[in-house]
């Protein structure tokens, strides 16, 4: 019966692949390629029943029973080939499907077909240091803006709530939404701020909940550039990311200027504040992200290389950051259009920041640009594995996941060294706590809440 249970569910997970994988294949290219793979394999079998003679006509049929029958396993094989014509024949990247992620997607739907109970190894729970700080284990929160600030920024009891809730529920970093560092470069008017001294004695209620609660407190701090919800944005370029956003100001060598030194400013602030780890925004289309990127950044000077204001603003803030606390930068690896930046450049940019001690980079995408990506659980870590074996630094990966099985997977198969889980947590801020036992993971449950330990 068990055996029976295993070969019913690989069925199934096999047709949805296949199936998904047809319909990622949508675009003019990728139906080419498809169609190129089909008759590589198997079209020419028809054919052959179609116009040869007698002798072609047996082996066409002979093929065709075989592949719709003892080699249908192998159908994959087109489907491998297909995607491979796609993106590096006929260079069409818009399909981002990746056979192994959704074959974990499934086993997260269905159980896994080779066991159902016993769960993951522990590397996920294992402790990771960098720098000055060890992580109780890999998980992190990545930034996720709350727009819950006041209109001048100051932080409130819902924040200290917010975060403590997932430092109880046994997150190893906790990196907090992203902060502005100017008043006009917020992504909205309910952005926290750390643009003023007055700030930092409300980010300092925060750092001190995460820590009463076992947690790493770090802090992204960010300018959103032309995706500023405020009068007068402004951006590398006269170019507006589009729908409702207005056209920003070209920035002035002045205004840039100002940006490093807004960056300098905040970094001295999160240090004061008590932060652990200080994570730079250079990623989803904000101002750092627009410099580095040829569809928003069309300038003539020299800073039509993003990477030179990338470089001002590590060296400005690591001259505040001590040199023993981490310093991180989240990027978006790819925009899904040809036009756009890809892995390897990004890795360049890292690279030429890389000496200035840039510790950490949490892999992303996409954001500067309106397109549709295909996502799905576990996304982007192809991204994540990408730019650590370019770079030679670790790495957060992540993109929807939503089990600790998919984290797991992430970290053990050495696509990422951390992996952040978003949605979920803000979903179910103490899933770490509720599910390590499930995973044989000795953690330390929180005492005011062993009664409702599982």
């Amino acid at each position: 019966m068990k055996m029976y249970r295993q070969f019913k569910q690989f069925w199934i997970r096999f047709f949805i692949i296949v199936w998904e994988v047809v319909k990622s294949m949508k675009s003019i290219r990728g139906l080419i390629s498809l169609f190129i793979s089909y008759m590589i394999f198997q079209g020419w079998a028809f054919l052959f029943i179609l116009f040869g003679n007698a002798w072609m006509k047996g082996i066409g049929a002979a093929v065709i029973t075989f592949w719709f029958g003892p080699g249908t396993p192998t159908i994959p094989i087109i489907l491998i080939v297909a995607l491979f014509i796609q993106r590096y024949i006929l260079l069409d990247f818009s399909n981002q499907f990746h056979l192994k992620e959704k074959w974990i997607e499934l086993n997260q739907r269905f159980g896994d077909i080779k066991t159902e109970s016993k769960g993951v190894m522990p590397m996920l729970f294992e402790t990771f240091e960098l720098k000055n700080i060890k992580l109780k284990n890999r998980v992190v929160m990545p930034p996720m803006c709350m727009y819950s600030a006041d209109t001048e920024g100051f932080a409130n009891d819902f924040h200290i709530g917010h975060y403590a809730a997932r430092a109880i529920g046994g997150v190893g970093l906790i990196i907090q939404e992203a902060t502005a560092i100017d008043k006009d470069g917020r992504i909205s008017i309910n952005d926290l701020g750390i643009w003023s001294d007055e700030h930092i004695p409300g980010l300092k209620r925060i750092v001190d909940a995460i820590h009463l609660h076992g947690s790493v407190a770090g802090i992204q701090i960010n300018h959103a550039g032309r995706k500023a919800k405020v009068e007068n944005p402004i951006g590398p370029s006269a170019v507006t990311y589009g729908g409702e956003y207005i056209v920003p100001k070209e920035m002035t060598i002045e205004d840039i200027k100002k940006v490093v030194s807004d960056f300098k400013s905040a970094a001295r602030r999160a240090h004061e504040a008590g932060y652990d780890f200080l994570e730079l925004h250079a990623a989803h289309g904000y101002l750092l992200f627009q410099f580095l990127s040829p569809i928003s950044n069309h300038r003539k000077d020299m800073y039509k290389d993003g990477k030179i204001l990338l470089r001002e603003v590590v060296e400005a803030v690591r001259s505040e950051w001590p040199k023993e606390k981490a310093l991180g930068i989240r990027i978006s690896a790819y925009e899904y259009v040809k036009e756009g930046v890809t892995p390897e450049m990004m890795a360049d940019a890292i690279l030429s920041v890389k000496d200035l001690g840039v510790d950490i980079i949490d892999v992303s995408s996409g954001g500067n640009i309106l397109v549709k990506i295909n996502a799905f659980p576990g996304y982007q870590l192809h991204l994540a594995k990408k730019i650590k074996d370019l770079t030679g630094l670790p790495v957060m990966g992540g993109g929807l996941i939503t089990t600790l099985e998919l984290a797991h997977y992430a970290v053990s198969s050495n696509q990422a060294d951390l992996v952040y889980l978003g949605r979920v947590l803000l979903r179910d801020p103490y899933l770490i706590i509720n599910q390590a036992q499930d995973f044989h993971a000795e953690i330390e449950y929180p005492k005011p809440y062993i009664r409702g330990k599982k």
